[in-house]
C-alpha cells in the first residue's frame, strides 16, 4: 500500500508540472549581433557568431521588455538567454 500512495504522490506532482517551456529551444549567453525592423511587426534578431536570426514579434505581450533586453545586449554587449519556440524562428522569451 506504501509503495502504491508513494507512485500515486510521484506522478500526481510531475503531472502537475508546469509544461509551457517544453516547447523552448534555449539559446544561453548569447550576445546579439543585430535589431532589425523587418516589417511593421516584426523584428530579425541575429545572434552571436552563429549567425542564426529570430523573428521578434510587436504583437507579442513581452514584446517591449524583450526588445529593450536585446538591444541592451547590442549596445553593451552584455549575453542574454533567448527563448525560441521550437519549430520556429520565433522569440518567446529573453532573460
Amino acid at each position: 500500500m506504501m509503495k502504491f500512495l508513494q507512485y500515486t504522490f510521484f506522478l500526481a506532482l510531475f503531472s502537475c508540472a508546469p509544461k509551457a517551456e517544453n516547447h523552448i529551444q534555449w539559446y544561453k549567453n548569447q550576445i546579439i549581433e543585430q535589431v532589425l525592423p523587418e516589417t511593421d511587426s516584426t523584428y530579425i534578431v541575429q545572434i552571436g557568431i552563429m549567425a542564426q536570426a529570430f523573428k521578434l514579434n510587436k504583437n507579442d505581450a513581452n514584446f517591449e521588455k524583450n526588445l529593450k533586453l536585446l538591444q541592451e545586449s547590442l549596445t553593451e554587449q552584455k549575453p542574454k538567454t533567448i527563448g525560441v519556440e521550437q519549430g520556429t524562428t520565433k522569440i518567446v522569451r529573453v532573460e
